[in-house]
């Protein structure tokens, strides 16, 4: 869900805030945090009702949104069918509940809160009143969008998102409101949700939030019951564990999206680290395993995966609006179709450098695909 963003953005602000204060860059990272924090708070239409999904995703084999290859200022013009965003609202609420998807969106206002509370405590204030409605509503509705029915708005969201369960989400947004709040009663939530979770051990994504959650915890109580769940999961990746590396070093959770995985990853064991202590055993330990991740990202293994960035970068990412622009757009009013065709097969390198996108990653061999049929491994 695009909502984990908004999270993990406020995430490394708690956790790494002074490193982006010294490289000037906290105020960006809090933007970023309150653009989305602001546009969830509008998601909330009245008391019962939350806007789950805007945006159509299909009619009937055709996918509306996904099939718009053209720039975002021009959707409305030449958007599949002619049909607008509104015509795609699924709400949730009492009726159709989803405590995934608010149970992040909780998570994301508690954590934008904590992160503006020593600068804007008006601003944190109103956040953490709207995490708590939304969490009251996900924790009282229990259930998940993907019993959603024949709902056609949630269609393409069930096919493409599945989600494997909601407690992890229950579990994260408890975490988070404990950190604002100083609350027990979310730390009795917490255990209580996340003993639900019965597989949390290989990846900390959209899907799976319980690792950090845990360094949530640990950070906050120091108890060594959060301690070595953090370590359970992190024993995974090294040498020895279920989590295999490429030969050049790369872990490898999954191969859509190799690198947005090994990346996430990184920041437990750097927020791990830090907890403990860079400069302890295990601490070191954690960096040098993160830095690996890292550093394979950044063009260690030979090329660079960022965007504009290092050695062949890629030029060709799964990126629309950079490949075809409102100031740059030679199929403007062509038939969609045609337009998905060129933006998949061409060769061209997308029209605008999308700087600092991390995307998809390396095949197992560590080869690159710079194509953007290739989604899997050029989506950003």
């Amino acid at each position: 869900m695009a909502t984990f963003t908004i999270t993990q953005l406020a995430f490394n602000v708690y956790v790494f805030g002074d490193a982006m204060r010294a490289m000037n860059e906290i105020n960006e990272a809090k933007d970023g945090a309150k653009w989305g924090a602001d546009y969830l708070v509008n998601c909330i239409s009245d008391s019962e009702n939350f806007v789950g999904q805007f945006g159509v995703s299909e009619i009937g084999t055709t996918d509306i949104d996904f099939g718009y290859f053209g720039p975002p200022e021009e959707y409305e013009m030449w958007v599949p069918n002619k049909v607008m965003h509104p015509a795609g609202l699924a709400y949730v609420n009492s009726t159709t509940p989803s405590s995934e998807i608010l149970g992040e969106s909780a998570a994301a206002l508690a954590a934008t809160s904590v992160i503006f509370a020593d600068t804007d405590k008006s601003y944190s204030d109103a956040l953490l009143a709207h995490a708590k409605d939304l969490y009251t509503r996900g924790t009282t509705h229990l259930g998940s969008y993907m019993q959603a029915g024949n709902d056609t708005n949630w269609a393409t969201v069930k096919e493409w998102y599945p989600s494997s369960a909601y407690w992890d989400e229950l579990a994260w947004a408890s975490a988070w409101l404990f950190v604002a709040t100083k609350d027990s009663q979310y730390q009795a939530a917490f255990d209580n949700y996340a003993k639900n979770v019965t597989d949390h051990n290989n990846e900390y994504s959209w899907d799976e939030k319980l690792p950090g959650a845990y360094i949530l915890m640990y950070k906050n109580t120091q108890q060594d019951a959060y301690k070595a769940q953090i370590e359970s999961f992190m024993a995974n990746f090294y040498p020895g564990g279920p989590v295999k590396q490429t030969a050049k070093g790369l872990s490898m959770t999954e191969v859509w999206g190799s690198l947005r995985y090994a990346a996430n990853t990184a920041f437990i064991f750097l927020s791990y680290a830090q907890a403990i202590g860079y400069h302890t055993p295990n601490g070191t330990k954690a960096v040098t395993y993160a830095a690996q991740q890292v550093n394979y990202a950044l063009g260690d293994c030979g090329r660079s995966w960022v965007v504009g960035f290092g050695k062949d970068s890629p030029i060709r990412p799964y990126h629309k609006s950079s490949y075809n622009s409102f100031i740059d757009y030679p199929m403007r009013g062509q038939d969609n179709a045609a337009q998905g065709q060129d933006f998949l097969t061409s060769l061209t390198p997308n029209r605008f450098i999308l700087w600092g996108a991390l995307v998809g990653g390396p095949a197992w061999d560590d080869s690159v695909k710079d194509d953007r049929t290739n989604y899997e491994y050029t989506d950003t």
